[in-house]
């Protein structure tokens, strides 16, 4: 019996974060923001979210959204997570 639960993969770089959802390809939503310091993107589904929460320069910021772009994340303005 399936109770519900949702399995959570946390990132904290970048590159790997891009790595894994270029090779998994999760099914999802696919959301991120930015908050001039601070990168939060997330790939959500019912039965997995993985989250990559990374420092980025806000010169490189342009580069980094262009590339979640092309992989089907759509920025938002913010992203809160419930239990």
């Amino acid at each position: 019996m399936w109770c519900g639960a949702v399995l959570q993969v946390k990132f904290s770089d970048y590159k790997s974060f891009i790595e894994w959802v270029k090779e998994e390809n999760p099914t999802g939503e696919r959301y991120f923001c930015f908050d001039g310091e601070t990168l939060v993107a997330v790939v959500q589904s019912a039965r997995r979210r993985a989250v990559l929460k990374a420092e980025v320069d806000e010169k490189d910021f342009d580069k980094v959204s262009e590339e979640l772009e092309s992989l089907g994340f759509k920025i938002v303005e913010e992203i809160k997570f419930s239990r």
